[in-house]
C-alpha cells in the first residue's frame, strides 16, 4: 500500500479557495535584501492550505469555542486521511513502554490498552527539505504569516514550539 502525505494531499486543493484573508499575504519577500525561492513560497502556500483545512474548512474558528469542537476537527482530519488513502494505523503504542507511557500520560489520555491516538498530533507540522534550502526562512515566514492570522481572529493564539 503506497503511503499517504499530507504535501500530496494539500497539494491537490487549489489555493483560489481559501479566503482573501487566507491569502493576502506576500510569500516571496523575506526582508529588504532577501526573496523566497519558489520551493520555499510553495511549502508555506501549503502550511497556510493546510491551516486553512483545519481552522476554516473541517470546522469554522471561532474565539472563544468550546474544545470539543478542535477534538471534532480532529476527527475530521483523521476522516481526510482516510478517504484519502490512509489505511495504516498510525496510533501508537506505549503498553510496552511504561517511562514514554509515564511522560505521554502526564499530557495525553492514553487508553486502556495503552494506545495513544493519533489524533493528537495533527496539529503537528514539518518540513522535510534538504540541508542549506532554507528551512529557517520558511519557517520564520510562517511564523509571520501565524502571527497575522491570529491577529486577524483566523486561529488560535497559541504557542510556538520550533524544534530544529
Amino acid at each position: 500500500m503506497p503511503r499517504v502525505f499530507l504535501q500530496e494531499m494539500i497539494e491537490d486543493l487549489p489555493v483560489d479557495i481559501l479566503a482573501a484573508n487566507w491569502t493576502a499575504f506576500d510569500l516571496s519577500s523575506f526582508s529588504s535584501g532577501k526573496q523566497l525561492w519558489a520551493y520555499q513560497q510553495q511549502a508555506v502556500e501549503n502550511a497556510i492550505k493546510t491551516i486553512w483545512k483545519y481552522y476554516e474548512d473541517f470546522e469554522d474558528y471561532h474565539p472563544r469555542e468550546k474544545t470539543e469542537i478542535n477534538k471534532l476537527r480532529k476527527q475530521k482530519f483523521a476522516k481526510w486521511y482516510e478517504d484519502n488513502g490512509q489505511t495504516d494505523n498510525l496510533d501508537i503504542q506505549l503498553k510496552n513502554s511504561y517511562a514514554l507511557t509515564t511522560l505521554l500520560g502526564e499530557y495525553y489520555q492514553i487508553s486502556a490498552d495503552g494506545t495513544l491516538s493519533y489524533e493528537n498530533f495533527f496539529n503537528r507540522a514539518c518540513f522535510w527539505m534538504a540541508t542549506g534550502s532554507g528551512k529557517t526562512l520558511v519557517i520564520i515566514k510562517l511564523i509571520e504569516i501565524l502571527q497575522e492570522l491570529i491577529r486577524r481572529g483566523e486561529i488560535p493564539q497559541n504557542d510556538i514550539l520550533v524544534l530544529t
